[in-house]
């Protein structure tokens, strides 16, 4: 079952996102990512739930494949394809633990948070607001560059 958020034009739009360790897969709203096709994954053909903070469980209701704009630092970007779960959140979460999965590297410091590549370029940069590290990142159109592996 595909579902899809109708969109007339596509218009690029920023999205905050959170680098979370204890996430154990990137998990976004479905609102999160306007024009984006919600595909069914195993976790939601299985009924599966995301346990969050509080202890609730929120079910699974499928993935969808990102095209995001992340900024790298010194006004440089750099394209980021991403499949995200999507889930009822009040915020998307990007999962240290899948980054690492995807032979990625997560670098953290004190005022910022780094996602380097095997090659040692940046690919993405969050900055720490509080006791968080998010990325300000721009949805681009779906389809806009290659697909996520």
């Amino acid at each position: 079952e595909e579902i899809l958020a109708a969109v007339e034009e596509w218009e690029d739009c920023s999205i905050e996102i959170i680098l979370d360790s204890g996430a154990c897969r990137h998990v976004m709203a479905r609102e999160s990512a306007p024009g984006y096709t919600v595909h069914e994954s195993p976790g939601s053909r299985r009924g599966q739930n995301f346990i969050v903070g509080n202890g609730e469980r929120v079910p699974n209701e499928g993935q969808v494949a990102l095209s995001l704009e992340a900024d790298v630092g010194d006004g440089v970007t750099a394209l980021l394809g991403t499949t995200f779960q999507v889930a009822d959140l009040t915020r998307p979460l990007m999962s240290v633990s899948q980054i690492c999965e995807q032979g990625l590297h997560c670098v953290f410091e004190s005022t910022h948070a780094l996602i380097v590549n095997a090659a040692g370029e940046t690919v993405c940069r969050f900055e720490k607001e509080g006791q968080l590290f998010v990325a300000k990142m721009t949805l681009k159109a779906p389809g806009s560059f290659a697909r996520p592996s």
